[in-house]
């Protein structure tokens, strides 16, 4: 519908409406309000059926959300909570008579869906129907006590004591250098985040190892500024975790290395970029490898660190895939190395065989070339959360 159209629908809606008497305008309502919840069941089912196939992957995006905000300019909330009721109804398609009959709201569907099973469906969609939003609250909460396993009285914890006399302070601990991040690895701050003040606050719930293991990090740490600061305690530790995990994931990053005159002899191998491009494509397309060629690793399960680091930095840590309609991924959640021509179908580990995928688009492309990959691990209700 175009701009043109949209507007005229509005006025002859609106000027429709003004001439209507009370008795027709509380019909009209009605009838457009029972075309809505019908209208709903129905995405629902169809949505449902789009999330099990993974319709999304073929366009270029690794999470169904991703898509939803895309294609149809939903909000990251609306397009939770209609997957996770299409998802809900999907396992109980009886929950979709009964949004159409305006029984179940969306919120309720989404609120029933952790605590619905086949044995106490019935009940819920008879118990439930048409609960205020409190009442619903309250009605979830004794569904899940129902639900939940007795369990023992945990054993009293023994508060961790720490003497700060038997610790060498050490002024270099909480403040030791650091290389700085690569700028290229940090996406563009969106319009939002460049609205938002400096600080916000992330709210997580622990249990108590995590709650003991912080304070004695934190105790450990108190003679400098980092202990004080639980702020900082978490910030060093996720650079620490940050770079520890991108080291095993892709290797050491390069260090920059003092240039010294050294006399290159005759005979020495040309470097990657003295390769002719006709020699650089048979590389990929015929699988042969020049003397002069690019660094090539002959091991399947193995691919060199630097090989890896290169790659990463490459694509900037991003999935590469591109979806049929143009839409690059960009996603950086659990990327992976992808061979572009598959190592079952002779593909070499190449910097220009080898490029970064997303878990999805990586068994999509197995998928596409027939090959076995592990299937993806999906939670029971609910969408997965935003990636990285």
């Amino acid at each position: 519908m175009s701009v043109a159209d949209a507007f005229v629908l509005e006025c002859s809606v609106v000027e429709a409406a003004v001439g209507l008497s009370d008795r027709d305008l509380t019909r009209c309502v009605a009838d457009c309000a029972a075309r809505e919840r019908q209208s709903l069941a129905g995405l629902l089912g169809f949505l449902a059926e789009f999330d099990a196939r993974d319709l999304h992957e073929p366009a270029g995006f690794d999470a169904l959300y991703k898509y939803l905000m895309h294609h149809f300019g939903w909000s990251a909330s609306s397009a939770f909570k209609r997957i996770q009721a299409a998802r809900a109804c999907r396992r109980f398609p009886a929950l979709l008579p009964a949004i159409a009959a305006g029984d179940l709201n969306l919120s309720a569907v989404c609120a029933l869906a952790p605590v619905l099973s086949e044995e106490n469906l019935s009940r819920v969609l008879f118990e439930a129907a048409r609960l205020p939003r409190e009442e619903l609250k309250v009605y979830v909460e004794d569904l899940r006590a129902e639900q939940a396993p007795e369990q023992a009285p945990a054993p009293p914890v023994t508060p961790f004591q720490l003497t700060l006399g038997a610790v060498i302070a050490s002024e270099s601990l909480g403040a030791s250098e650091r290389t700085p991040i690569d700028p290229r690895w940090i996406p563009p701050p969106s319009p939002l985040e460049r609205r938002a003040p400096e600080l916000t606050s992330l709210n997580v719930k622990v249990d108590a190892s995590v709650h003991a293991l912080f304070a004695r990090v934190r105790a450990l740490c108190a003679h400098g500024p980092t202990g004080r600061d639980p702020a900082r305690v978490l910030r060093r530790g996720l650079e620490m975790l940050l770079e520890a995990e991108e080291k095993r994931r892709f290797g050491a990053p390069r260090k920059a290395k003092r240039r010294t005159e050294v006399p290159r002899p005759a005979e020495a191998p040309a470097t990657v970029e003295a390769v002719p491009p006709e020699v650089a494509e048979t590389v990929v397309t015929d699988v042969v490898v020049a003397e002069s060629g690019p660094r090539v690793s002959c091991e399947r399960e193995h691919v060199p660190a630097a090989l890896r680091r290169e790659v990463y930095d490459r694509d900037d840590g991003c999935c590469t895939f591109v979806g049929q309609g143009g839409h690059v991924c960009g996603s950086r959640y659990a990327v992976q190395l992808h061979h572009r021509i598959a190592w079952a179908h002779g593909g070499l580990n190449t910097a220009d065989n080898l490029t970064l995928h997303c878990g999805p688009h990586n068994r999509l492309m197995a998928k596409r070339e027939g090959l076995d990959r592990r299937p993806p691990r999906r939670a029971p209700e609910g969408p997965r959360g935003p990636s990285t």
